[in-house]
């Protein structure tokens, strides 16, 4: 079940956004903020992690999986996917990155 939905929201979300975005292109902004974010929260984690390990002299590669038990730090990176898709979508679909304000396609 969760596969299911992992992989459904993986495809119907970019379309939903895509959808959203051709409609009301203010929100094409609000993607692109809210990425920003998530983008930069999972950066700083994992750079925190990677910094505790070397201060600690631990072995990096058997440690740093705990990283993926973050579930900060998974929901910031899935956004970052879902946003990462969602941008591919519309290039693909009107050759042009994701407006980010007015025009409308």
């Amino acid at each position: 079940m969760m596969t299911f939905l992992l992989v459904g929201g993986a495809v119907l979300m970019p379309i939903l956004m895509c959808l959203i975005v051709a409609r009301r292109p203010r929100f094409a902004r609000a993607f692109a903020c809210a990425a920003y974010l998530a983008q930069l929260a999972s950066g700083v984690i994992a750079a925190l992690k990677v910094w505790e390990v070397r201060r600690t002299g631990q072995v990096l590669m058997t440690t740093i999986h705990e990283l993926f038990l973050n579930d900060f730090f998974l929901a910031c990176a899935g956004l970052a996917g879902l946003f990462l898709l969602y941008a591919t979508l519309w290039l693909a679909l009107y050759g042009q990155w994701p407006p980010l304000g007015r025009q409308a396609y």
